[in-house]
Parts: C-alpha cells; structure tokens; sequence
C-alpha cells in the first residue's frame, strides 16, 4: 500500500499546488514525480490561514486521510502580528506537532523553514518591517530546530536555494513576501527532498 504524504499550510502551499498543476515540465507533477504505487501526496494550503486555522483544519484533514508523513509550512501569517510572541507562537507549534505525533498517531511531522522576506517593490496590503520580521523568523527557526531534535518522528527541515543574494533576486514576487515561478521549482524541489528523506526513515523503522 503506497504511503499517504499531506502537504499542509498556508499561501506557499496553495500556491505550490497551483504551480504543480499548471506546469508544462514533464519533471513537475502533483505526485513529485513520485511512483504513485508507493506514495500518493495531497496538497491542503489556505492563504493568510492563523496557525491557529491552520491546526483546526490540519486535525480534521489528518482524521479524513490518515497520512503517513505530513508537512508543515505555517508560521509566516503569525510572525506578522506583534500581539504574537516568538514564544507563543513556538509553544503552539510545538502542541500542535505533539498532537499529531501523539495524538493523531501521524508516523513523520515535518516543519518547514520558515522563510525571510524581502522588502516589496509595489504597494502591498499589509506590509511589515521586514528587519523586525526576519529577526523573528531566525528566532524561531532556531527554537523549533532545537528543539524537534528531541522529539521522535518530527523533523525541522531547512529550505535549500533562498538564501543567497542572487536568489533573493529571482525567486520571489514583487510583493516581498510569495515565490515566484523560478522560486517554487526551488519551493517544489526541497519539497520533493523532504517526501524522499521522510520516505527512507519510515523504511528503516525511523
């Protein structure tokens, strides 16, 4: 029986599964371009989602599917709210994963790197001080990699191809904050890591 993978998240998500389906790369497919007898990848993604929906919707997308591996990329929308702690919002993250592993009995929980913004080249709705917003991003990602070391069967993943100037340049929107084509190949690929990692540790009892 193939493995069950759910993609689960805000914007990014969406936005991944909609570049998946619309492209015209034969390497780029909802699947990953996974064998499909032995994983079977589903997307659930809802833009500017609170971790807070994020969860609620994550419990009952989990209870339908029974994933073996669920993804997570969830935290961008709550490090915009300075009423939102870095602790806080760790603490909630961190329950959450706990309910899954523990209480859902999902086999893999990956988190996602959440990633920086760049300031905007237009005029965006709800924009924020991106150096307030990145030194909490760093913050936090910190805090989650520490700790998931602990935790059986959860991960911290970090994003591969976002971090140099010249990707800064050419990955993501004018707004700043959402990739762009060039960025969610990048997006798709780590993504694709992540599936075939979290496949090779369930195989060998991880």
């Amino acid at each position: 029986m193939s493995k069950k993978v759910l993609i689960l998240g805000h914007s990014f998500v969406r936005r991944l599964e909609q570049f998946v389906i619309n492209s015209v790369d034969s390497r780029v497919n909802e699947n990953l371009n996974l064998d499909c007898d032995e994983v079977c990848v589903y997307y659930r993604g809802h833009s500017g989602a609170s971790l807070q929906r994020i969860r609620a919707l994550g419990i009952s997308y989990v209870r339908e599917l029974r994933p073996d591996i669920t993804i997570i990329h969830a935290l961008s929308n709550e490090l915009c709210k300075r009423d939102r702690t870095v602790d806080a919002v760790f603490r909630e993250l961190v329950d959450f994963v706990i309910s899954l592993r523990y209480g859902e009995s999902v086999k893999s929980v990956v988190i996602l790197q959440t990633l920086h913004r760049l300031a905007p080249v237009r005029r965006i709705r709800y924009g924020v001080n991106v150096h307030w917003f990145n030194s909490r991003v760093d913050a936090l990602n910190g805090r989650i990699a520490n700790y998931l070391r602990n935790v059986d069967g959860a991960a911290f993943f970090r994003l591969s191809g976002f971090w140099a100037p010249s990707a800064r340049a050419t990955k993501y929107c004018d707004d700043g904050v959402h990739l762009n084509e060039q960025g969610n190949i990048s997006y798709y690929n780590n993504i694709r890591a992540v599936v075939v990692s979290s496949l090779k540790s369930l195989e060998n009892g991880g």
